[in-house]
């Protein structure tokens, strides 16, 4: 499972490896529909012969309700459900491909995530097996940790796609995302800025020679307070411009709710700084020309 790429893949390999390494002929694995409150097909090995592998064909679109058929009662139940020879049990929905398949012994058994029942695993012999005791508790570890396993792949698809629509947003912002650790070194850049501030990378803002516009004292206690801020200016002098620059952040925390840094954006504010300047030095020149010449 570690090595698994994708839970298809991840179930493709447990499969696998219990049917070689148990004996089973065959092995299924029916995933929850939360939404429809059904167990789907979600995947299947085996190593039978090539007919009796094609009666399997169409299966795929059977459906187990809650407590419905073995697979269902598992679903239900949230136990291990073994079967010595399923042709004898009333419980048996597909009686009819068990029968041409030549379906005999059966062991299904849930997987858990999150204490919710996210699939079930199905497996089949072609001859009558007796319960293991052993296997059963092992298939009860197994479970879990299966469930574990697409719990985790699922979340890194959500994080997979949340990462896609931020890096799509922040490409079309002039904003650009930061992140800074504990001591205000910058950990991450993203967005239009990426590029040109990559250097930006392990260093503090006043390493880069920026000075906050209110003050370093005033930046400084304000920080302390360790509470998100609004345009906060920092700027700076370069090629002989001044450089300004508008933060706005939050502070970040571990999971103990100790301090770990900042996270925000900003936005490179140094025309509109420049275009008031020259606004007021106008308006300067506009106001003392309308004085009266006192020569």
């Amino acid at each position: 499972l570690a090595d698994a790429s994708t839970v298809a893949h991840g179930l493709a390999l447990a499969l696998r490896a219990l049917c070689e390494h148990e004996g089973w002929a065959c092995g299924e694995y029916w995933f929850v529909d939360a939404a429809a409150q059904v167990l789907r097909f979600g995947g299947r090995w085996d190593r039978l012969p090539a007919a009796t592998r094609a009666l399997f064909e169409g299966a795929e679109r059977f459906e187990f309700a809650p407590g419905v058929g073995l697979a269902g009662r598992v679903w239900q139940t949230r136990q291990p459900l073994w079967v010595a020879d399923v042709s004898t049990d009333a419980r048996m929905l597909r009686k009819e491909l068990a029968r041409d398949a030549g379906l005999k012994g059966a062991l299904l058994f849930p997987t858990l995530a999150a204490g919710e029942v996210c699939g079930v695993f199905a497996f089949w012999s072609q001859a009558i097996r007796r319960p293991d005791e052993r296997l059963l508790q092992a298939m009860r570890i197994i479970g879990s940790q299966v469930g574990q396993f697409v719990l985790r792949k699922q979340a890194e698809v959500v994080l997979r796609a949340s990462e896609s629509r931020f890096r799509a947003l922040t490409a079309l912002s002039s904003d650009w995302y930061w992140e800074q650790d504990g001591e205000g070194r910058y950990t991450r850049i993203e967005g239009r800025a990426a590029d040109a501030l990559g250097h930006w990378i392990g260093q503090r803002a006043r390493d880069l020679g920026f000075e906050p516009e209110a003050g370093a004292a005033a930046c400084d206690a304000q920080l302390a307070q360790h509470g998100p801020f609004r345009d906060l200016v920092l700027q700076r002098e370069s090629a002989g411009e001044r450089l300004a620059l508008s933060l706005s952040g939050e502070p970040v925390f571990d999971e103990h709710g100790a301090f770990a840094g900042w996270r925000g954006v900003a936005r490179d504010i140094s025309e509109r700084r420049r275009a008031e300047e020259r606004i007021r030095w106008l308006a300067l020149h506009d106001g003392l020309s309308g004085l009266p010449n006192r020569s």
